[in-house]
């Protein structure tokens, strides 16, 4: 029987198995209660939902890490005439080096806190994490994300974003950690682009015309988008009937035509999930007055 306050000790006999982390290359940050059961984890749509569900419950994934250091604290020790005593085991703690342009830094900085977990993603495309007592596995908890200010060139070296990132417990991946074989599929997950809508002309009570481009690309159009994917309200929240059609000059030029009448309302685009072209969502509403 184990002492009080010891643990079993588990037998260390020779494996062919020897499976471990490798260098990171991305996370994914999820709401505190997002979990999943390892069967759940080996299937791709299951990743993609959660990056695409409502805001409250969303996950994200970041963008590839240029560079990672590990600025992880060692274990400490009380030495002292008689005796070694472990004090502390040390933080897990990373800055990731990300060279994704400003629109990109001003978005990640708004992540920037404590509180949420965070999946690691490394160069094998495994997803690393940590095994909860039901057997799901779910992110590290983080106990601190901060996107830090800009790191220049220098002329020597890029400009990056340094995103610092510290796991609140070490014992979730020393003693509780998961590896999920995700090389089938992590590389397909995407993770939402902001669009901005513009109007363009005057708007008619039979038709208005709206441009769509990726918000931190204006030179970007969104091609591909069909009727359904126009959410058209009217100021009373009732859904306004409309055609669509694209331009064959103007890529991303959108011409929506009444099925009856337009009236004053909004329009923006359905939400990511409902979307016809993964995976866009529109970082704006605009605001509709028909003459």
């Amino acid at each position: 029987m184990a002492a009080e306050n010891c643990v079993d000790k588990e037998n260390l006999g020779v494996t062919r198995c020897t499976k471990f982390p490798g260098p990171l290359k991305a996370m994914i940050i999820t709401p505190p209660g997002f979990s999943l059961t390892p069967a759940e984890a080996l299937v791709s749509t299951n990743w993609q939902n959660a990056l695409q569900d409502v805001v409250a419950d969303r996950a994200y994934l970041w963008p590839e890490f240029d560079k990672i250091e590990d600025v992880s604290t060692e274990s400490v020790y009380d030495e002292g005439i008689n005796s070694d005593i472990l004090a502390d085991q040390g933080k897990y703690r990373f800055r990731a080096m990300i060279n994704a342009g400003l629109c990109m830094h001003k978005n990640m900085t708004t992540h920037s806190g404590k509180g949420d977990r965070v999946f690691l993603i490394d160069k094998k495309n495994q997803i690393i994490g940590t095994e909860m007592a039901n057997g799901n596995i779910r992110g590290f908890k983080l106990g601190l994300l901060n996107t830090e200010k800009i790191k220049i060139s220098d002329g020597s070296v890029g400009t990056f974003s340094p995103v610092y990132f510290v796991l609140k417990d070490e014992t979730e991946l020393s003693k509780k950690g998961l590896i999920v074989d995700a090389q089938d599929f992590v590389n397909e997950l995407q993770s939402i682009v902001d669009v901005t809508l513009e109007l363009v002309g005057s708007v008619s009570s039979s038709t208005m015309v709206i441009d769509a481009f990726i918000s931190c690309d204006e030179d970007t159009p969104l091609t591909g988008l069909v009727a359904a994917d126009f959410l058209l309200l009217t100021d009373a929240g009732a859904a306004q009937t409309k055609t669509l059609a694209e331009s064959t000059t103007v890529p991303g030029r959108y011409t929506l035509t009444a099925g009856t009448t337009f009236v004053d309302g909004t329009v923006t685009l359905v939400p990511s999930a409902s979307i016809s072209v993964d995976a866009y969502e529109a970082a704006n509403t605009l605001t509709v007055n028909v003459p």
